[in-house]
């Protein structure tokens, strides 16, 4: 039960994570688009933005499995077959 404790601590870390993340990469970009715009008509401010999310997406998905598989197969086998650490100094003193 203490690993699948820590893998769902984990998982609900990183969903919140990725939740506020999200939220703010969505100001950001309203305002990235609200400075560009003083500058180029609004769709050309749209067109930017779009292109340069997707090649940050093009670029996410040719690296996943440095950014995500990987790390995400190491943290689970970690978890899973590293046996508990029980703390047996209150044992041996009985």
């Amino acid at each position: 039960t203490e690993k699948l404790t820590l893998f769902f601590a984990a998982t609900a870390f990183y969903f919140v994570a990725i939740i506020i993340g999200a939220i703010v990469l969505l100001f950001v970009t309203m305002s990235v688009s609200d400075y560009l715009s003083q500058f180029l008509k609004p769709y050309y401010v749209y067109l930017i933005i779009a292109a340069f999310y997707l090649l940050v997406f093009v670029a996410v998905y040719l690296m996943k499995n440095v950014l995500f598989l990987n790390p995400i197969a190491r943290f689970v086998s970690k978890i899973m077959l590293n046996p508990p650490v029980n703390d047996l100094s209150n044992d041996e003193t009985k």
